[in-house]
């Protein structure tokens, strides 16, 4: 079974079921503003998203609020059988909210991830928090100073040095729109200094997530076009709760790349080189058992000489 990119999306920002406790004190503390909001536009929409997290040794809570138009998105500090508002960012566009907490750059510190659907065709955007010990703070600021977002993006180490990037397929990004082009492939964003930034030396002209079915193994085949050239394929293997894929097979334009012995024993990421033409064909048929999945990308960087 093989999924598109927007589920990859939506698979890694769907948020566990919330506890009684959380529920409860999202509805206490669901903002006032999207009351007023909701009440003005005729409606009565109350929705919400959790996810505890923990900063230093102190629990959290973190709430993604929607009124069905526009959203919120809280901290509560939880203190036994309390809780106290200590951060907020507003003014965030969409519905059915989702929340995520995972930790991008590898410090052992959590991020926060919320997204709201924005598009009539279920487009997600997402926007990226940091704790900075007293707040949480945006990782991308767009040219009005707004909180910046992406769409239809997603979380992927995709050149292996364990920092997540963000990667927004070109033909949503913000830019393509503006410009009134539709490009191919993948924006990369890298987090730098407390930001992150578009990088332009990252080509990255494929990513898709592979998810095993039922039934007998079968074969997916799809068109991948690049600039020729030297690239790196890259397998992240499973998903936070496991799933972890342990036979495969996958052809790059009809010769075997990696075969079911390379994922013994069962490896979390597998790099190689690989060289691709204007036009290639990607194959995966997973062999392991239903529900194990793998992320492959196809990216390389190139440094423009002086």
């Amino acid at each position: 079974m093989r999924y598109g990119f927007g589920c990859l999306i939506a698979l890694l920002l769907l948020s566990p079921p919330a506890s009684a406790n959380d529920d409860a004190w999202a509805n206490t503390f669901f903002p006032q503003s999207l009351v007023q909001g909701s009440v003005a536009a005729g409606g009565n929409v109350r929705l919400w998203s959790t996810a505890p997290v923990t900063f230093g040794s102190t629990p959290y809570l973190a709430i993604a609020y929607s009124n069905g138009i526009s959203g919120v998105l809280r901290i509560l500090r939880i203190n036994g059988e309390a809780a106290s508002l200590v951060s907020e960012r507003t003014d965030l566009d969409g519905s059915a909210p989702g929340l995520e907490t995972p930790d991008i750059d590898n410090d052992h510190v959590p991020e926060i991830v919320v997204s709201f659907r924005t598009g009539r065709r279920g487009e997600r955007t997402s926007y990226v928090y940091r704790w900075n010990g007293s707040a949480i703070a945006p990782l991308l600021v767009d040219d009005s100073g707004r909180d910046g977002g992406f769409l239809n993006s997603s979380f992927l180490d995709i050149d292996g040095d364990g920092v997540l990037e963000v990667v927004e397929p070109k033909s949503t990004a913000g830019d393509d729109e503006v410009s009134g082009t539709i490009g191919s492939g993948f924006d990369t964003y890298k987090l730098i200094n407390g930001s992150l930034l578009l990088q332009t030396q990252i080509t990255t002209p494929y990513v898709g997530l592979f998810i095993r079915g039922t039934g007998a193994p079968k074969t997916i085949s799809e068109d991948v076009t690049a600039d020729p050239g030297a690239y790196v394929l890259r397998i992240s293997n499973g998903d936070q709760t496991g799933h972890l894929v342990d036979s495969a097979e996958i052809r790059l334009n009809g010769v075997v790349i990696l075969g079911p012995s390379q994922f013994k024993p069962t490896k979390q990421t597998i790099s190689l080189p690989v060289t691709l033409t204007a036009l290639n064909t990607i194959s995966v048929e997973l062999r392991s058992a239903p529900k194990t999945r793998m992320t492959i990308t196809l990216s390389r960087s190139t440094v423009a000489t002086p």
